[in-house]
């Protein structure tokens, strides 16, 4: 970002957001899931796809085929297109006991209890616990959870209820099946630990640890609070190329691509500093830009 000052304030809040993400690396919250097999609760080898065996891997992935199979066979769409009307959990949540809600997420928690199954939904938001009973969602529908893994998204209708716990809990009164997943998710009891995974798959880091998630939710708080300051003080938002033709940023080594169509090399940015000068004498007076 070039401009000509930045305020204390802005430059403390920068300080802070790294600071908060520097916490939150060094102390991640460690938690278990669970799989949807057999009538107990058994702890899901939940271990990056790249790092499990492959045998593993493709005895699991048969087997989420098979159930696949079998969804269809039911006349059920495992990918359905929509799911309209749904609210975010933690919406949801914070309307209290007896509301009535339509959420919709991730499968993260499975356990079972004869004609009773919990399990936990996760969305970007938040997470809330699912009740299913075959006397209120019915035995045909009720049958369709044994073809569900952890992983799996679903949507859910019913009311809210508070657990003798003290969990709030959604009372499933009708179960649609929005996406059936083929692969296992990271495994959760040990994370994933090998640092290269998780910076070239955040996806799977993002599953991992729903808080490196929020980090990218607050940069764009962030970025979003630094464009309104500069905005309202009269600095207008510039976009300049990314690659230039000629290299610019005193010594420091360019990276270098070559144009097929133009067959010209070009080389990435280093400074901003030269193209936002030749907007300054082109007659723009206050300018930044953010990348």
């Amino acid at each position: 970002m070039a401009l000509s000052s930045l305020p204390i304030t802005v430059c403390l809040l920068a300080r802070a957001i790294v600071a908060e993400i520097e916490i939150a690396r060094s102390a991640r919250p460690l938690c278990c899931l669970a799989t949807g097999a057999g009538d107990k609760m058994t702890l899901m080898s939940r271990k990056p796809s790249d790092e499990a065996p492959a045998s593993r891997l493709a005895e699991v992935r048969a087997g989420r085929i098979e159930k696949l199979g079998r969804l269809r066979e039911l006349g059920i769409d495992p990918y359905p297109a929509r799911f309209d009307g749904r609210e975010p959990i933690a919406e949801a949540r914070a309307r209290g006991e007896d509301a009535g809600v339509r959420v919709a997420g991730r499968l993260v928690l499975w356990r079972r209890h004869g004609g009773s199954t919990f399990a936990n939904l996760r969305d970007q938001s938040g997470t809330v616990q699912l009740h299913f009973r075959r006397d209120v969602v019915g035995t045909d529908e009720y049958e369709v959870l044994k073809l569900l893994d952890v992983g799996d998204f679903v949507g859910v209708e019913g009311p809210l209820f508070t657990t003798k716990t003290g969990e709030l809990t959604v009372k499933v009164e009708k179960l649609t099946v929005l996406t059936k997943a083929l692969r296992p998710l990271p495994e959760k009891w040990h994370g994933l630990t090998d640092p290269e995974t998780r910076v070239r798959k955040r996806h799977l880091a993002f599953i991992d640890d729903p808080d490196e998630m929020q980090m990218l939710v607050r940069r764009a708080t962030f970025m979003r609070s630094i464009r309104s300051f500069l905005d309202g003080e009269g600095f207008i938002e510039v976009s300049t190329p990314v690659f230039e033709a000629v290299t610019g940023g005193a010594d420091a080594e360019p990276f270098t691509t070559h144009h097929n169509a133009l067959d010209a090399d070009f080389y990435l940015r280093i400074s901003l500093e030269l193209a936002h000068k030749r907007l300054i004498v082109g007659g723009f007076e206050r300018i930044y830009e953010i990348g």
